[in-house]
């Protein structure tokens, strides 16, 4: 998914025009997971209130939730013990690539 904000650049008179700036967190692809919008993107997770643990349930000890259909990944912020930060994987996505085989 791709999205471009264009604003103005007013730093000097001579330079004003056009530029493009884009946020990371603006371009990430989104999913709803029990009433909340989550990021996919480990690079850009959502930010939320520590409460929301209360809906999805306690992680492992890897920080690995699975909850209707997806793996949330949430790791707690370290200078904010109220805030985590999560992101969702589709549970087909994250079993791509791995596969066994017995012989």
């Amino acid at each position: 998914m791709a999205c471009v904000c264009l604003c103005v650049c007013a730093r000097a008179p001579a330079t004003r025009g056009v530029c493009a700036r884009m946020s990371i967190r603006e371009c990430v692809d989104h999913v709803w997971v029990r009433g909340t919008c989550l990021s996919t993107s480990m690079i850009a997770p959502s930010t939320l209130h520590v409460t929301v643990v209360h809906q999805f349930g306690l992680p492992n000890r890897h920080g690995i939730i699975s909850c209707d259909g997806h793996l949330l990944h949430l790791r707690f912020d370290h200078k904010d013990d109220r805030l985590v930060h999560v992101w969702a994987q589709p549970i087909e996505a994250a079993h791509e690539g791995y596969y066994c085989a017995i012989a």
